[in-house]
């Protein structure tokens, strides 16, 4: 394949935090690091994430990673050359047999592994649907720039369809 170098994997650094506040995609948070950290921040919303006074433990004792994982803020990246080769395999696929937009947008969807984060001019009833059955497996999180009254609607008054 030109243009390719096999080491430019080696420089490849996937997100591994999500920010609780923003959603944010984060492959580390900030500190001050003149002190023993005792609370971090999200460089994306500025959100302080300080350590609970009650707990006996210092939850950063083991690292922000830990901390965030014990929360479940923070993405396994285990498989993600098998997963990110699965969702190639998909556009491959869609290029090839000339699928709909909405065909390959369902197989990707379908195979989400880690989360969803999605932005949009608008959303359909049906990106709703696809979308609320993706967040029984994994979290969700986008936003949609322009909703019509009926689809805010449906997204405002039926919040409990689908895990936040």
């Amino acid at each position: 394949m030109p243009g390719f170098d096999i080491t430019s994997i080696l420089d490849f650094q996937p997100p591994r935090l999500i920010c609780p506040a923003c959603r944010a995609l984060l492959r580390s948070i900030e500190f001050n690091h003149k002190v023993r950290p005792t609370s971090y921040w999200c460089p994306v919303c500025e959100v302080k994430f300080v350590a609970d006074p009650k707990d006996s433990e210092d939850p950063w004792e083991l690292g922000y990673y830990e901390a965030f994982r014990a929360q479940g803020w923070a993405v396994d990246h285990k498989g993600l050359f098998t997963h990110a080769t699965a969702l190639a395999e998909v556009v491959r696929r869609s290029r090839g047999a000339r699928w709909p937009t909405m065909r390959t947008f369902f197989e990707v969807i379908a195979r989400a592994k880690y989360f969803v984060h999605f932005t949009s001019w608008d959303i359909s009833h049906i990106w709703i649907g696809a979308l609320k059955m993706a967040s029984v497996r994994v979290p969700v999180y986008g936003f949609a720039s322009y909703v019509d009254p009926n689809t805010r609607a449906e997204l405002m008054e039926y919040p409990r369809e689908a895990p936040t």
